[in-house]
């Protein structure tokens, strides 16, 4: 009995470290677009992967369930220490990224003109490649509010984009 706990114990390690080294970096993209700290960004990942070690039962799917840990990570950081009382400029962002691409400076800059929830819908569905339903059930929202989210941040990014060409 103690030989295939331990078995059972290692397989759930080697899944949750294979899940992390495929996935931190973009983990860490998510964490670091709620909170826009790198030190509280590494945090809720941490604690996600925390959450996931020390699951009784690990979920089908690691994915959705490590980013709805960062997601109430951050949410837990946020009340504890208040609405991003420590932003990132545009360019620390950048450098804490690791990045250089102007492009990527830009997207930043309009994707940091949304409502959080906008930003976090387009986050979610266009860079991390979730479907309207999981970010609902990572966000505890209906699939149609996420899909409006959505819908509402790309009709802004247009907007603002068409605004900072016609000049």
């Amino acid at each position: 009995m103690l030989l295939a706990n331990r078995a059972d114990h290692n397989m759930r390690h080697d899944r949750i470290n294979t899940f992390y080294k495929e996935h931190r970096h973009m983990l860490y993209t998510y964490a670091l677009s709620l909170t826009g700290c790198p030190a509280r960004a590494e945090d809720a990942v941490h604690t996600a992967i925390c959450k996931l070690l020390s699951a009784i039962v690990l979920p089908l799917k690691l994915k959705p369930y490590a980013y709805k840990c960062i997601r109430n990570a951050a949410i837990d950081d946020w009340r504890k220490y208040g609405a991003r009382s420590t932003e990132l400029s545009d360019e620390q962002h950048l450098a804490s990224c690791g990045t250089d691409v102007p492009i990527s400076h830009d997207i930043e800059t309009l994707l940091n003109h949304l409502a959080p929830d906008e930003k976090e819908a387009i986050v979610l569905k266009a860079l991390h490649g979730f479907t309207f339903r999981e970010i609902a059930a990572i966000s505890r929202s209906s699939i149609n509010t996420i899909a409006s989210r959505y819908r509402r941040g790309l009709q802004k990014l247009k907007d603002l984009y068409a605004e900072d060409h016609h000049e």
